[in-house]
């Protein structure tokens, strides 16, 4: 499997372990696509250096036509949550994200990881 030069998108993007991963992603000549609705991400978060990297959506992993705007991603790593867990308990949304993300065309990997579901789940 090649693993150069992939298209990753990252939800959570714009938080501290989205943006690091995809800051470290991107200085390995990653085509990095981060992905916030901006709830709990930060802005500086989205900076290398003073300049922004890769692409930035604001969107949130709820949205429907977020599946469009991402075709073509061969790795997902779904990292996006809601910070405090009583709302992430009284409105969970990773697996409307998860189950139509295993239709993208041709992903290398799929990673999805929530505290409401303890098992990673996993499709290479």
């Amino acid at each position: 499997m090649d693993l150069s030069n992939m298209r990753i998108v990252i939800t959570g993007g714009a938080g501290f372990i989205g943006s690091q991963l995809g800051k470290s992603l991107h200085l390995q000549g990653h085509d990095v696509v981060l992905l916030d609705n901006m709830s709990y991400g930060h802005l500086d978060n989205l900076l290398l250096d003073g300049a922004p990297f890769g692409t930035f959506l604001c969107k949130d992993i709820r949205d429907p036509a977020l599946f469009d705007l991402i075709q073509g991603a061969e790795v997902v790593v779904h990292l996006a949550g809601i910070a405090p867990l009583p709302v992430c308990q009284a409105n969970p949304g990773a697996l409307k994200l998860i189950c139509p993300m295993q239709s993208l065309e041709n992903p290398k990997s799929l990673w999805a990881y929530s505290i409401s579901n303890p098992t990673p789940l996993s499709r290479t």
